[in-house]
C-alpha cells in the first residue's frame, strides 16, 4: 500500500467518522417511523460513458443502480455495469471486457424525524461504502522482451485469459428529486483495488469498473432516475402526489 494511498483513505475514514456520532446521536433524539419500507429507486450514470473515453478513446463504459429506501435513512444498493476496453500503445495491445457488480449501502445524512413528524425527504446528501468485484476477460499482444545478456528480442502474447478482481470503494453524493419522482444526483468516489487472480497486477491495465490500474482511483457519476414511493410512504409524509 503506497503512502499517498494511505493518506486518502486515512483522510475519508476520518471524515467518516466525524460524521457517524453525530448521526448516531441525532438517531437517538429522532426514532425511526413506520413503514420500514419506503420504496425504491432506479438511475443511470450519464457520467460513466464520458469517464471511461477521458481514460481512453476506446474505453467504452456504462453504469446503472437500483437502492431500496429502509426509513428514508439506509439504502442498500446494487450497482451493475458493462466495460469493453481496446488499447494500444507502440504495436502493444490490451483488451479487456466484462460485467461488475458493486454491493454496499448509503447512508442520509439529513433527519427523517423532526418534531415527532416524519420530514419529506426528497434531497439528501448521503456517504456510503461498496465493495465491488469483476469476472473479466483480458488479453495482451505483441510485448517485446529484450535480453540485455545475449541480445535478441522476443515477442510475447497473453491470450485470452477470465479472472476477477475485486475492490472497496468509499462515497459520497447527493441526490435531488426535482420533479413527480424524477431525481438526479452525483457523487464522487475513491476505489482501492484489493485482490485479483490474476498472475500479477500489473497486467491489467484497465479493470472494468475500476478503471486504470493502480492501488486506488477516484471516479465522478451524475445520474438521472426514478423512485418509486410506497403508498405507505406518501401517507406518512402527506403526499397526496408526486409535485
Amino acid at each position: 500500500m503506497t503512502e499517498r494511498m494511505r493518506i486518502n483513505i486515512l483522510a475519508l475514514l476520518v471524515l467518516v467518522s466525524a460524521v457517524m456520532p453525530v448521526q448516531a446521536a441525532e438517531r437517538e433524539k429522532t426514532p425511526f417511523l413506520p413503514p420500514l419500507f419506503r420504496g425504491v429507486s432506479a438511475h443511470f450514470d450519464l457520467a460513466s460513458p464520458i469517464m471511461g473515453l477521458a481514460a481512453g478513446s476506446n474505453v467504452h463504459n456504462y453504469e446503472a443502480m437500483v437502492d431500496v429506501s429502509i426509513y428514508d435513512r439506509f439504502f442498500p444498493c446494487l450497482e451493475v455495469g458493462y466495460t469493453n476496453v481496446s488499447h494500444a500503445v507502440d504495436e502493444k495491445s490490451y483488451k479487456a471486457q466484462s460485467p461488475f457488480f458493486r454491493l454496499g449501502m448509503n447512508m442520509n445524512l439529513l433527519k427523517t424525524v423532526r418534531d415527532g413528524k416524519a420530514q419529506n425527504i426528497r434531497n439528501y446528501a448521503y456517504v456510503g461504502v461498496r465493495y465491488a468485484f469483476a469476472p473479466m476477460t483480458y488479453s495482451i499482444g505483441n510485448i517485446v522482451m529484450s535480453d540485455g545478456y545475449w541480445g535478441g528480442e522476443t515477442v510475447i502474447d497473453y491470450p485470452a485469459e477470465t479472472v476477477y478482481a475485486g475492490w472497496a470503494e468509499i462515497v459520497g453524493g447527493v441526490r435531488i428529486d426535482f420533479v413527480a419522482g424524477f431525481t438526479m444526483g452525483w457523487s464522487v468516489r475513491i476505489k482501492a483495488l484489493m485482490h485479483t487472480s490474476a498472475e500479477s497486477k500489473d497486467l491489467l491495465w484497465y479493470v472494468p469498473g475500476f478503471g486504470k490500474n493502480s492501488t486506488t482511483s477516484f471516479s465522478f457519476s451524475y445520474t438521472v432516475g426514478y423512485t418509486f414511493r410506497t403508498p405507505a410512504t406518501k401517507k406518512l409524509m402527506n403526499i397526496d402526489k408526486d409535485k
